[in-house]
Order: C-alpha cells, then structure tokens, then sequence
C-alpha cells in the first residue's frame, strides 16, 4: 500500500466509527510541545556531515615531523621513517521512535493531524539523538585516562580557575577553541564570574575585582552571556523525558561542562528519515501505527582538543 493509498484508507475508516463525535461531551484540548533541540546546536563547534546510505565515513591520521639534522659534507646522513599517529573515538547509533492511536482518535482530531503526529514523533527522534551524542562526548575524557583533559570541579561547581586551567589545556593542545558549551544549570556560575576581572592594584599587594560593564548589561539584559575571554558561550537547553513515572527526567547531563577545540571531531548525520506507516485490524476500532528511525553518530578524532568539566557529584 503506498502513501496516498494509506491515508485514503485511514480517512475512509475514521468516517466510519461509532456514533459521531458531537454525541459526546466536547473537550477542548490545547496541545503543548515539549521543549525540542536540533543538530544547529552542534554546528557552533562542530562540522555536521549529512551522509547517504553507503557513504564513507572518513577519520583524520596525523603525520610525525620529519627531524632536521646539521648536514656534514661528504657524511651519509640519517633518514627518518614515516610514521603516523592515530587517535580516535567514535559511535554510530540507530533509534527508532513509533507511535499507535485508534481511529476514533483520528478522527476526533484532539491529538492533531497525521502529518502533525509524525512530525512530533520526528522531532522526539532528533532530541533522544542530540542528547545522546552531547552525553558520549562527555565521556571522551575521564579522570583515569587523563587528568589533564578532564578536571574534577564536583566539590565547588564551576569556577573562574578551572574554566581557565580547561581553556589553556584545549589552546595548548590545539591552537584555539571554539565554543563552551553545558546546560543552563552547568554554566550558570561562568554567567556571575565572567562579569568580573581580578587585577592586582598598584602597591603590588591588593587584589580587586573590576567590573565588565558590558557582560555585565548583557547578564541582566538576557540572563546569559554568549562569550567568556572571546570564547563563544552555547548554552544547551534541557529537554525533559516527559514520560511516567518520571515526567521531568532530564535527558541531557546538566554536572559537565565542555570545551572544544578547533577540528576536534564531526557528528553525522543521515540525510533520510525511513518510515512505516499500516493499519492494525486486529482491534476494534482499528489502530493507525507509525515508526521512522534514522542513525546519528560523533567522531572524534582530535580529543585532546577537547576538554572534560565535571560540575556536580
């Protein structure tokens, strides 16, 4: 059966159930979207690749430096062997999200259109497969594979001198970095200290903090600040499960804060969402039932071009 005979059959049948819907008592119901995030928040720090079925995934080896000698005249000189090193994480994952609704449904119309259902169910799929990647990316680095790239700030939260020591680790490693990002929850402290700079006064001794006026505005102004020592600041939003038992489970980790480096890695992305759509007879009244699933991954292949904050316990 193909699209347009589907829902040619799912309008026909919705016509047709049980007694019409003014029988029964109206009940209004305003439909509120949860909170949803997309993969725009990846491409401030991190090229996003649409790939097709088939496609290469490709990773980045880095050659070692040939080493230069004082030439003799007349000597043989040494040669170096070409060598290259190679370090890499990296997941590929494919989820699936379905939903079912009988056909009175449908046709009472209170949860919307078919096209809005599938839309909703789409955008539910994007959000498990950010919050997925962005949790896998914290976990590039922990405190016993290196305790340079990952720093323990759980007793204090997030403060001014383990931003500072993560940042200089990322500039040393890779030459520059592109973004901070965490949960409002993770960055909150960066938004009251970054307003301030601590000077040490003239007679040597005395050490004050001076106000940025203009982080400063910009904090009372938006409730964020978008840049800490030229760094951008991206602020994740929190998505909520948004189901029983626990309705307000949230789905992104809000106890790290990152920092990435220049060319640190790519996230992947499938340029098709596949789908199913039939209709379940074996009920009464029929069910309408819907999956698409799509696959999403992360490669990191610079780690030490990131940087791991723990904030909480």
């Amino acid at each position: 059966m193909n699209k347009l005979d589907l829902q040619r059959a799912v309008s026909e049948a919705a016509q047709h159930i049980g007694t019409p819907t003014k029988a029964f008592a109206e009940l209004i119901t305003e439909m509120v979207e949860p909170q949803h995030v997309t993969f725009d928040v990846f491409r401030q720090f991190l090229p996003v690749r649409t790939l097709n079925k088939g496609d290469t995934l490709s990773r980045k080896a880095r050659r070692g430096r040939y080493k230069g000698r004082t030439m003799v005249p007349g000597a043989q000189h040494l040669t170096d062997a070409t060598y290259f090193q190679s370090q890499f994480t990296y997941t590929m994952q494919q989820l699936i999200a379905g939903t079912h609704l009988n056909l009175l449904e449908v046709r009472g119309g209170e949860l919307g259109t078919l096209e809005e259902i599938k839309s909703a169910v789409r955008s539910d799929l994007i959000d498990d497969a950010v919050s997925k990647i962005f949790n896998l990316m914290t976990t590039v680095w922990t405190a016993s594979n290196t305790p340079a790239h990952y720093i323990d700030a759980s007793s204090t939260g997030l403060t001014q001198t383990s931003l500072d020591v993560g940042l200089e680790t990322v500039l040393e490693s890779v030459g520059s970095a592109k973004a901070i990002i965490g949960t409002r929850k993770a960055l909150l402290p960066l938004y009251k200290f970054s307003g301030f700079v601590d000077v040490l006064l003239a007679n040597g001794t005395t050490r004050q903090a001076l106000p940025l006026n203009e982080v400063l505005l910009e904090y009372w102004s938006t409730g964020k600040v978008s840049s800490y020592v030229g760094v951008p600041i991206i602020d994740i939003p929190q998505i909520s499960a948004n189901t029983l038992p626990t309705l307000s489970r949230k789905l992104i980790r809000d106890d790290i804060v990152l920092i990435v480096g220049e060319d640190a890695g790519q996230i992947i992305q499938y340029a098709e969402f596949e789908e199913q759509e039939h209709i379940d007879t074996s009920k009464q009244p029929a069910d309408y039932q819907y999956h698409t699933w799509n696959s999403w991954g992360v490669l990191v292949d610079r780690p030490e071009g990131v940087v791991v904050i723990k904030t909480a316990p």
